[in-house]
């Protein structure tokens, strides 16, 4: 758990991050459907009209799929954030996020207003309101910031078998862990958290903001 601190145009967001116990998270019917894609629709336009000529090409671009979002407790919703404008006021809970939305959050750059229901006017649109933007930006801000040298963490023994694909999310601090100290004054190297040296310990961070192999 943590704090943290958005700033706004109008108002700042002053962010808790939470973990809940397990069984303990209550979800409100219909809460989990906030501010997620529909799935898309196909043009009945694009039906070729009684006494149009049939010689007139029709396209046949369909979108993509659209991809789930994690469940409550696994990768980018992990964590659940609550947010509100000043010391006191009532705290709002920010909804899951989506694939669509962290991929949408990367390509845009808007100012936060403070009003979490403000339109978020952008090129391309954004599948949401200012909550689900801010929502998606703590997301890429949560997996890009947590760093710990190699080996610090392990994951646990009834995570080892990755067999069915899912991957593996669930981790524990590895008391074996030996850090490469400095002969002279058997401290840490600094270099002990240089690039080579470091990796994410955060669930989900792969599938946020690095590249993931298609094979």
């Amino acid at each position: 758990s943590g704090l943290g601190k958005i700033l706004g145009t109008n108002k700042n967001y002053i962010v808790a991050e939470v973990e809940y116990r397990e069984g303990a998270e209550d979800e409100e019917q219909g809460e989990e459907g906030e501010g997620e894609e529909e799935e898309p629709k196909e043009d009945e336009d694009a039906e070729p009209k009684e006494g149009e000529e049939d010689n007139i090409p029709q396209p046949d671009y369909k979108p993509p799929p659209v991809i789930p979002k994690e469940e409550n407790g696994t990768g980018c919703n992990k964590k659940t954030y609550f947010v509100c404008n000043e010391p006191g006021t009532e705290w709002v809970k920010l909804p899951p996020v989506t694939p669509a939305q962290v991929v949408c959050a990367r390509q845009i750059k808007k100012f936060f207003t403070g009003d979490l229901n403000a339109p978020v006017i952008s090129y391309p649109p954004f599948p949401g309101t200012e909550i689900n933007y801010l929502r998606s930006q703590i997301a890429r801000i949560s997996a890009g910031t947590q760093i710990s040298p190699v080996d610090y963490f392990k994951f646990e023994e009834d995570d080892e078998d990755d067999s069915d694909g899912e991957g593996r999310d669930s981790f524990v601090e590895n008391v074996e862990f030996e850090p490469l100290r400095n002969p002279g004054t058997h401290r840490p190297f600094p270099q002990q958290l240089g690039p080579s040296r470091a990796a994410h310990p955060t669930p989900g961070s792969l599938s946020v903001d690095q590249p993931r192999s298609q094979d």
